[in-house]
């Protein structure tokens, strides 16, 4: 029943993939026409601070909460209590968030000359909070997940294509984003609660601050992932100007989107392995085998087809005020398999079978050498030297997983989170 559910998600996933890459195909090109380089630079920026803060307001619940949603998926009573909790929670520390946000805005002068669109950032954070994904994933919900996210684009779409027409229509880029995500995310709640008769228990700070502890280790693991992934792009901000980073931004889209086409098989195994390394670990490692030889070998074709492809790709995309995007994309597209098998055995092996330090120090570790070296990566090389930077960092990243797994992994409780 588990496999024949887990191939449904993953077909599922396949299709909602490409409807949303094909979202992407009308925004990206359309806004980076829109805008031109130096105003999709300043809408990335202002999305990368909020991302920081949602970041902060998802804690690891997406791992965590899934993880405990899946092993308790069969007694309504611990799902209840899981997701009480746990909502609760997420909604404490979107509140912390937006104080942040407004404090950030009203103390730094570069900050307040975009006050609209960082406070507008507010909306999407509520939104955020609204939309439990780990709820639905724990369930093996992924394919209806994943249409939720897709639906908050594509209702987003109609007021960014029709009524952005230059630098000055920025905020309607984040506005739109804001009710869409508030309508999808409501749908969403009303949806949970009729399908699986979940309600919403009294929550104590008690049980705020224990689950905030049961999800710390996993929550500074992303802290260290989210900060090493972003800290190239927000130094190229800072001490390069937006120009570069829009540059750098387009040529990592197309990256990420190309990381993408693995995650119909990551996202549906995440909450499967979790089930079968807490109840059948050779059956776990058997299908993390197999899937592992596909996943990886998809990933290297995708790669030298987008490196072949690179200069058509960009131009189709931006135009041609973006061609220094090419030398980028070519520089960047090598981390594809390179970042789908750091994936991969992170959300498929490591947090599935308990060894979350190892992947707290693959991260934090990474984290280090990006701070010590994207200064000079930027300074020396601008764009060209921010993309070799993540290539080896991204590098650097799988050989400490790959020398410090455990082919027998601990044992461990997930009831226990």
């Amino acid at each position: 029943m588990h496999q024949s559910r887990l191939l449904r998600n993953i077909a599922s996933l396949g299709v909602l993939h490409a409807a949303n890459a094909g979202v992407v195909l009308i925004t990206v090109p359309y806004l980076t026409r829109a805008l031109g380089v130096e105003g999709w630079g300043q809408i990335v920026f202002v999305q990368m601070i909020v991302n920081y803060l949602i970041w902060f307001a998802n804690w690891s619940f997406h791992l965590s909460a899934t993880k405990k949603i899946s092993s308790n998926r069969n007694d309504l009573k611990q799902i209840q209590a899981i997701y009480s909790t746990t909502l609760y929670s997420q909604w404490v520390l979107t509140l912390v968030a937006i104080i942040i946000l407004i404090l950030l805005v009203v103390s730094i002068p570069s900050f307040r000359t975009q006050a609209t669109l960082y406070l507008l950032g507010v909306g999407l954070l509520i939104s955020n909070a609204l939309q439990p994904f780990w709820f639905l994933n724990g369930m093996e919900m992924v394919r209806e997940a994943a249409l939720i996210q897709l639906a908050t684009k594509v209702l987003a779409l109609p007021a960014i294509v029709l009524l952005i027409h230059g630098p000055s229509d920025a905020y309607i880029f984040f506005l739109s984003n804001t009710l869409s995500g508030v309508a999808t995310g409501l749908g969403c709640l009303y949806w949970i609660k009729l399908k699986y008769k979940v309600r919403f228990n009294s929550v104590s700070s008690i049980q705020v601050i224990s689950e905030l502890k049961d999800g710390l280790g996993l929550f500074v693991s992303t802290v260290w992932a989210n900060l090493y992934s972003s800290v190239i792009p927000m130094a190229l901000g800072l001490f390069s100007g937006p120009t570069q980073l829009g540059y750098y931004n387009l040529a990592d889209r197309v990256r990420g989107a190309a990381i993408q086409l693995s995650h119909p098989v990551t996202h549906a195994m995440f909450p499967h392995m979790c089930h079968l390394f807490d109840n059948n670990p050779t059956d776990a490692w058997k299908l993390l085998r197999k899937s592992a030889v596909i996943i990886i070998s998809i990933s290297v074709i995708i790669s030298l087809m987008i490196y072949i492809l690179a200069g058509p790709i960009i131009l189709a995309l931006a135009g041609a005020d973006f061609g220094s995007s090419v030398q980028l994309l070519k520089v960047l597209v090598v981390t594809v398999p390179i970042m789908t098998a750091s994936e991969f055995l992170m959300y498929q092996l490591l947090i599935p079978s308990g060894q979350n330090e190892l992947q707290n120090k693959s991260r934090l570790y990474t984290l280090l050498i990006s701070v010590a070296l994207v200064y000079p990566a930027v300074h020396f090389g601008g764009s060209v030297g921010a993309a070799w930077l993540n290539l080896g960092a991204e590098t650097f990243i799988v050989l400490i997983i790959i020398l410090g797994i455990q082919c027998k992994p601990p044992q461990f409780n997930s009831k226990q989170g």
